[in-house]
This record gives structure tokens, sequence and C-alpha cells, in this order.
């Protein structure tokens, strides 16, 4: 995980499109892939194929991101930051849903591009 650089067109690493109908998280930088949960709950990019590995909610309230199969949530690896809830330099992976948990809390930011 990276410090957000912000929304400009040349920082696609950070940016993603949410496909609503196949609940996939598409990634700007590798057209065609989506997120996807490992079994090893690692979180890569893998081609999109509507698997149910590939298949995420964002919850507005929690500020959760989730596996809608698995009931697994997005978390940065290792102590969260207090203020932030993650730590520049750290893996996303999936752990079991838990609201409180700062870590596993994202602010999505729109983008027009």
């Amino acid at each position: 995980m990276k410090e957000f650089l912000g929304d400009t067109a040349d920082n696609k690493a950070q940016q993603f499109m949410y496909e609503g109908d196949s609940h996939a998280i598409l990634t700007k930088l590798h057209a065609g892939t989506a997120m996807f949960e490992g079994a090893n709950k690692n979180i890569i990019t893998y081609q999109d194929m509507h698997l149910y590995q590939q298949k995420f909610d964002y919850d507005k309230n929690t500020k959760s991101i989730f596996n809608t199969v698995t009931h697994t949530a997005l978390a940065s690896e290792n102590e969260p930051n207090a203020e932030t809830g993650y730590r520049v330099g750290k893996n996303v992976l999936t752990e079991p849903a838990n609201v409180g948990n700062p870590a596993q809390r994202f602010e999505i930011v729109y983008c027009n591009h």
C-alpha cells in the first residue's frame, strides 16, 4: 500500500472502477483485470473472469470493502495507524469482517477519468 497520490489521470496504479453487475473491482492500470482474493488471503489483480474470488462490495457506513461470497474484508497488514487505519508499505489482504477494525476502513475518492 502506498500513500494516496490523488486522483490525477497519471496515477492509474491507485485507480479502480466498480462493475456493479459482476461486483468486480477493475484496475485502471492493467486493462481487463480485477481484484482477486487468493486462497492465502492476499489480494492481487487477475484476469476478470467473474469468479467468486472477484466479487466485492463497499459499505459506505463502515467504509469496508468485502467479498460478497467469502464474507471477508480487505484489510491493511499489521498494526494499523490509529489515524488512518493503514500503514504505507504494507500489503492489502483479506480477513474475517470486523466493523470495529480500523485496518478494514478504506476511503473511496471518486475520479472523473
